[in-house]
């Protein structure tokens, strides 16, 4: 994933300017941000990303512990790269409180794995859940411009928020209605991590309801480009 941007960093001739690939891509944000947004959106894209998440041991772990009997991958891979330095607002590195099965409108079993792409300590900012909150169903009221069914904090406890630190290769399996969020990344380093949604096509509620998608493909136009 690094090498996507260091790419684009040595092709805008930036990388005299610095001294690692930390101060490479933060460079790259400021001087040209659209090849930067670019540069994530191929990371999305990866032939091993996309690879991982079709990988025999997920796809059994889902079936066989989750339950899961016709397992359906509900959108592409998600590969976040949360830092204040690399964000043009604030939901782009600490994400709130929100239920990823208002988005999806998914299956009712509909299974989130989350992971680390490095060891991910608490300063810098790792995922954050609130433990049974998937049993309260679907509260997030909206989605909100950015897509994301954030739960309004007066429907949970504070209290009862746990951040799940995590090692490099340890994978994090809830449920889509879980309330979760980010955690706050205050070091000088990028938090690099990747997440699969998947539905059940075989679930009851989600066959009545005739397998909604709420995900649009399209091309952009030259000023979405922009």
């Amino acid at each position: 994933m690094q090498l996507v941007f260091w790419t684009q960093v040595v092709a805008n001739k930036l990388d005299k300017d610095v001294d690692n690939f930390g101060e490479g891509i933060e460079l790259l944000f400021i001087k040209n941000y659209t090849v930067f947004k670019n540069c994530g959106k191929h990371v999305q894209h990866l032939i091993d990303v996309w690879k991982l998440g079709v990988s025999k041991k997920i796809i059994n772990y889902l079936m066989n512990v989750c339950k899961l009997q016709f397992p359906s991958i509900c959108t592409r891979p998600v590969v976040m790269f949360s830092s204040e330095t690399l964000a043009t607002n604030d939901i782009y590195h600490t994400i709130p409180f929100h239920q990823d099965a208002k988005s999806m409108q998914g299956s009712d079993n509909a299974i989130v794995v989350w992971f680390p792409l490095q060891n991910t300590a608490e300063d810098l900012g790792p995922l954050q859940i609130i433990p049974k909150s998937h049993k309260k169903g679907v509260i997030a009221k909206e989605i909100n411009e950015f897509g994301f069914g954030f739960v309004d904090d007066s429907l949970y406890n504070i209290k009862e928020v746990k951040s799940l630190t995590c090692n490099l290769g340890d994978i994090v399996f809830f449920d889509s209605k879980l309330i979760h969020g980010s955690g706050n990344n205050t070091s000088s380093l990028i938090r690099w991590s990747c997440q699969y949604r998947y539905n059940d096509l075989l679930d009851t509620n989600f066959i009545q309801r005739g397998y909604p998608h709420p995900y649009l493909y399209r091309p952009m136009t030259e000023e979405e480009m922009k």
